[in-house]
């Protein structure tokens, strides 16, 4: 899933689970 789908699901109230290469990518999202 792409970042932008990600953000539109968690603003539509879905839970969901992110993996990342690095553990700064999934800071940066959770700060979005």
């Amino acid at each position: 899933i792409g970042r932008a789908l990600t953000l539109k699901l968690v603003e539509c109230g879905a839970d969901v689970v992110a993996v990342s290469r690095t553990q700064s990518d999934l800071d940066a999202l959770k700060k979005e």
